[in-house]
C-alpha cells in the first residue's frame, strides 16, 4: 500500500471513530438545557411556580449535571423560562440521552393566561427542533378555542 493510501485509511479511521465513539461539545461558560412540566395537570392561571424536569441539550453520556439559576422573562402573553446546565468537561460524550433533573421555578407573579414557554427553543440552532415543537410551547390555558387547535379535550 503507498503512504498516501495509508494516511487516507489512517484518517478515514480516526474520524470513523470520532464520529461512533461520541461527540466533544463546547459549553462556554455554560450548557443549554430544555425543560418539560413534571404534572402538567397542576398548573393553573393561578399558579406562582412549576415543578419541572430539565435536560441538558447536549450530549453528555447521560448526564444533565447540575440545574443553574434559571432565568424568567415576563411578557403580554407569554412567560420564558430559559434553562441552564453547568458546562461540560471532560472531553469526548456519548449520545444516549441525558438524565433529568428536578427544579422549582419559582414565578413572580401568577401565570394568568399567558403561555410558558422554553426560552431554549427561542435561540435558533440551540437545540434539536424535535426538542421545541410548537414554538417551546410548554403549557398554555386551556379554552374551547385551544382545544381546537391542539386538539385537546376540553376542560
Amino acid at each position: 500500500m503507498r503512504r498516501r493510501d495509508r494516511r487516507v485509511l489512517v484518517a478515514t479511521a480516526i474520524t470513523g471513530a470520532a464520529l461512533l465513539g461520541g461527540c466533544s461539545v463546547p459549553d462556554g461558560p455554560r450548557g443549554d438545557a430544555t425543560w418539560h412540566l413534571a404534572r402538567p395537570a397542576d398548573v393553573s392561571a393561578d399558579s406562582t411556580s412549576l415543578e419541572v424536569g430539565v435536560e441538558r441539550a447536549a450530549c453528555a453520556s447521560g448526564r444533565t449535571g447540575t440545574v443553574l439559576e434559571p432565568e424568567v422573562t415576563y411578557e403580554t402573553d407569554r412567560i420564558i423560562v430559559t434553562t441552564y446546565v453547568e458546562p461540560l468537561t471532560g472531553g469526548v460524550q456519548s449520545c444516549q440521552g441525558n438524565d433529568v433533573v428536578p427544579l422549582t421555578v419559582e414565578l413572580g407573579e401568577p401565570i394568568g393566561e399567558r403561555k410558558l414557554v422554553d426560552g431554549v427553543c427561542l435561540v435558533p440552532d440551540a437545540v434539536p427542533a424535535s426538542l421545541c415543537e410548537d414554538d417551546g410551547v410548554r403549557w398554555a390555558i386551556r379554552t374551547p378555542s385551544a382545544s381546537a387547535v391542539w386538539g385537546l379535550p376540553k376542560g
